[in-house]
């Protein structure tokens, strides 16, 4: 909404909504919300009606993150977070928590493709416990390559 306001004040017709298929079970993430969102901001916007586009809805994490690279645009992904739950660290800036399983959708792709996320989360350690049984093993690897 707030998106939306800013867009409409600054005579924009079009807000962005980077949702794609992998957390298609978080309603915000699909093509109905999109559609249903700019329903609603045809009845309030005061002057040019905005949209809400979600041009990666169809594709999946891995398929964006492989993509960004390719095209030299990994520099965004410093700027974005997928958290649910965004928590403060020990000098009172959120970050993500990495636990949750936006978190962990995020780091999966990351991971499979072999690249390095550039997010700090509040649970480095989680996603290698939980996920990867080889972590212990790796754990000096791991923490010099992640934090």
């Amino acid at each position: 909404a707030f998106a939306s306001a800013l867009c409409e004040s600054l005579g924009g017709g079009v807000v962005t909504l980077g949702g794609e298929s992998s957390e298609s079970h978080y309603l915000d993430n699909t093509q109905e919300f999109a559609d249903r969102f700019t329903k609603m901001l045809e009845l309030g916007c005061m002057t040019k009606p905005v949209k809400l586009i979600m041009p990666l809805v169809n594709w999946t994490k891995i398929k964006e993150l492989r993509w960004g690279y390719k095209n030299n645009f990994d520099w965004v992904y410093s700027m974005t977070w997928s958290c649910d739950q965004a928590l403060k660290d020990r000098n009172g800036n959120f970050i993500p928590c990495g636990i949750c399983g936006c978190c962990n959708s995020r780091r999966f792709a990351y991971h499979k493709l072999g690249y390095d996320d550039p997010q700090h989360y509040l649970d480095n350690e989680y996603f290698f416990k939980i996920f990867l049984p080889e972590y212990e093993a790796r754990k000096q690897e791991v923490k010099f390559r992640y934090e």
